[in-house]
């Protein structure tokens, strides 16, 4: 047998010298979980001088679409760090693109960063209604269903972002789950097993769930198939409270809130949550959650028991309150806290954009899509203007596309069956944004661990 020749050693030889005058578009922020339209958009941009020069009058442009919108001027000293801050209010729905660009030097592939940002005209939201009643407010939704959409109860002109639709637990099919970004289980005694899995995919899949319990839950199917699969952040223990009228009720602890979905708590304009009554709610196991690090405790009750916890869960996210939704179990939703607190978990929940849709080079590109379009085709175009015909596939209750050629950085626009445009951008990381030359055991470290030798 003939002996195999050793592979090539590669060698790097060191040339030039440090350029270290760079200004960079290093990151964009956005303040809305989800920005609908109409509503006012603050995008916040970090603008670092990498650099020994100053620009004392550095021009940063804010641009939607293409177009300009505003424009600041700043004073940005040798290697310092600012923020600017734009505002917007988008007029229309669909895939928008936000840039921010600050020309200030020769490297122009960092002078500027985009990010796609998808604007909803609706936020749909599935009700899973678990204790139907034909009273007024006796129902289980009834209380959620005016907390989410104020407006349109109210026949007021202003329009609600979130719409519902309310099902009972044998109505779900998979076409309904396709057609939510966000599903509750309002008091729901048990799913079945086809209807489990079909939630489990849609919050694989990037979709949010929130889970309320009630008397009619069946606490043994909750945690025999629920928490197993990960659509129950903790299992359930036993149910605590009294309906005494003496008896003591528990209280939301007040406090300053960290998480997104409750942060707007921390003013008191907003309302308290401390103020309601939970006279029934279900003890949670919390034993699991300091074994489990993806179990978030969001709120607590005055007994030290969570009362909103939160679980990743694939590429989504489910929420679940230790008590139920309509007024049964507690004062709630009767303050002035529950239209806020509702809004705000719903649309925390419908905040996770997937599949991505800004992502680093070399990262692939996919898009959700109605289930009717599977067997069709989607066209995309790349930042060198080629145009790629993609097959739409389906998967679960849901078709999806996929591009995996993004070595170039850009803006990438999908054209669905549907005609519409959703725009991608790729982006190079920031981090090499700074020119200053590698020390030289960097350098010796970098070769040795590609097999190379420096000279």
């Amino acid at each position: 047998m003939k002996k195999q020749a050793p592979p090539p050693r590669i060698t790097f030889i060191h040339a030039g010298a440090d350029a270290r005058d760079n200004v960079a578009v290093e990151s964009l922020d956005f303040s809305r979980l989800v920005f609908g339209v109409g509503q006012q958009m603050q995008l916040r941009a970090t603008i670092r001088n990498f650099g020994d020069r100053p620009y004392p009058e550095l021009r940063v442009q804010f641009l939607v679409d293409g177009r300009e919108q505003t424009v600041s001027q700043i004073n940005l000293s040798a290697h310092e760090q600012q923020q600017v801050l734009f505002s917007h209010a988008f007029a229309t729905g669909g895939s928008h693109v936000v840039e921010v660009r600050a020309d200030a030097d020769a490297l122009k592939a960092d002078n500027y960063l985009q990010a796609s940002i998808p604007v909803w005209d609706r936020v749909p939201v599935l009700l899973i209604n678990g204790d139907p009643s034909p009273e007024p407010l006796k129902g289980e939704t009834d209380f959620l269903e005016i907390a989410l959409q104020p407006f349109a109860r109210a026949k007021a002109e202003l329009s609600d972002l979130i719409t519902s639709r309310v099902i009972l637990p044998a109505q779900l099919t998979q076409d309904h789950l396709g057609q939510a970004r966000v599903v509750v289980l309002a008091n729901v005694e048990r799913l079945t097993e086809q209807q489990a899995h079909w939630v489990n995919e849609f919050v694989r899949d990037g979709g949010g769930l929130l889970i309320f319990l009630g008397d009619r839950v069946n606490v043994d199917w909750y945690n025999r198939s629920l928490a197993p699969s990960g659509l129950m952040p903790l299992s359930i223990a036993s149910l605590a409270g009294s309906a005494e009228a003496a008896a003591p009720s528990a209280k939301i602890v007040g406090e300053h809130y960290s998480h997104a979905a409750l942060e707007l708590f921390n003013d008191p304009r907003n309302g308290s949550l401390a103020d309601a009554e939970i006279k029934f709610f279900y003890k949670l196991k919390e034993a699991r959650a300091g074994r489990d690090s993806s179990v978030n405790t969001l709120a607590q009750l005055t007994t030290g028991d969570p009362f909103l916890v939160e679980k990743k869960h694939g590429e989504g996210r489910v929420i679940a309150c230790a008590t139920a939704c309509d007024a049964d179990w507690g004062s709630l939703p009767l303050r002035s806290a529950y239209v806020p607190l509702m809004q705000r978990l719903v649309t925390y929940l419908a905040s996770s954009v997937f599949p991505p849709r800004n992502v680093e080079v070399g990262r692939p590109l996919a898009a959700f899509l109605p289930r009717g379009d599977a067997g069709r085709k989607a066209y995309l175009t790349d930042p060198s203007g080629q145009k790629h015909e993609l097959n739409v596939i389906a998967k679960g209750s849901r078709s999806v596309i996929e591009f995996t050629r993004t070595q170039r950085p850009g803006l990438y626009t999908l054209n669905p069956p549907d005609g519409s445009a959703v725009y991608f951008v790729v982006s190079t990381s920031r981090q090499e944004s700074d020119l200053e030359q590698l020390k030289e055991p960097e350098q010796q470290a970098l070769a040795k661990s590609m097999g190379a030798a420096m000279l």
